[in-house]
């Protein structure tokens, strides 16, 4: 059953990266259904053609982008081709990201800088891109940032590089909310939990996450509590509904929204026992 969202997004057009899988492709769907355009940006052609083809055969309105956002020269030029060839931008979701599961002393200076690339620089050369349309236009906007709550706590378990660059995200969107609120640009970020996509579904059935399997009966007892545990991405998106512009969010700016609080949901330690984080961060 196709579900509409019960918000108007009608005449708006959003930039989503990370645009073909997960949380970028659960995004696009709400968006389209709720009206807006969408301009998809992702390094996977495949996924991103896929995904592009989907949301028209819904009766969206969704083109695809090929994009390395951790290449701020493809960046520039994605941005140019959604200026020439769809229209001005209302909405950007920063999504595409570079997990890293490298302990610290393990971590080598090209994996550290490729999540920063991506997960970081290229934010903050998106975020630049759209901003400088917006403030051309001089109608505003809004940009949302997908974080963790990895850049809130600490996890373990090799997500140094990633933590720091979620971490950087968080300010990021801080310190663009303060520059941009006189162009009526709000920023926001969200801070999901784990969430069962492809990606980390992968990395839960690898041994190494949880330390290694120590007894038959664990991986059964295991897979039942990431059920729990791991929400299917499409629960991010009333989150990113209230910071892209629907009219309940629209005094929100300058916030890290870490939607594990409210659901109860937690990080894992290296063993598989629950960590207590802090609560959502909102200055």
């Amino acid at each position: 059953m196709t579900v509409v969202p019960p918000w108007s997004l009608a005449g708006r057009l959003a930039v989503i990266t990370g645009f073909g899988a997960g949380i970028g492709r659960a995004t696009a769907t709400a968006f389209a259904r709720a009206g807006a355009r969408i301009a998809g940006l992702d390094i996977d052609a495949q996924y991103g053609e896929r995904a592009a083809r989907e949301l028209g055969a819904e009766g969206g309105e969704a083109v695809f982008i090929s994009c390395d956002t951790g290449d701020a020269g493809a960046i520039e030029s994605a941005f140019a081709t959604i200026a020439d060839t769809i229209g001005p931008v209302d909405i950007l979701v920063n999504n595409a990201g570079a997990g890293s599961h490298t302990r610290p002393e393990d971590l080598s200076l090209a994996e550290w800088e490729h999540v920063m690339a991506v997960s970081i620089t290229g934010y903050a050369m998106a975020a630049r891109e759209a901003g400088r349309a917006m403030i051309r236009q001089r109608r505003g906007g809004s940009i949302v940032n997908v974080s963790s709550i990895a850049g809130l706590s600490a996890l373990g378990r090799g997500n140094f590089a990633y933590s720091v660059a979620k971490a950087g995200v968080n300010q990021l969107t801080r310190e663009l909310a303060v520059e941009w609120a006189g162009h009526g640009i709000r920023v926001n970020a969200v801070a999901p939990c784990q969430v069962r996509t492809a990606a980390i579904g992968s990395l839960l059935a690898d041994q190494r996450f949880d330390g290694g399997a120590v007894d038959p009966a664990r991986p059964a007892r295991r897979a039942r509590r990431d059920r729990r545990r791991h929400p299917l991405s499409g629960q991010r998106r009333r989150a990113l509904r209230d910071r892209s512009g629907d009219p309940r969010g629209r005094w929100q700016h300058g916030a890290q929204r870490g939607r594990h609080a409210r659901a109860g949901m937690r990080p894992l330690r290296d063993q598989g026992e629950p960590a207590v984080v802090p609560g959502p961060c909102v200055p």
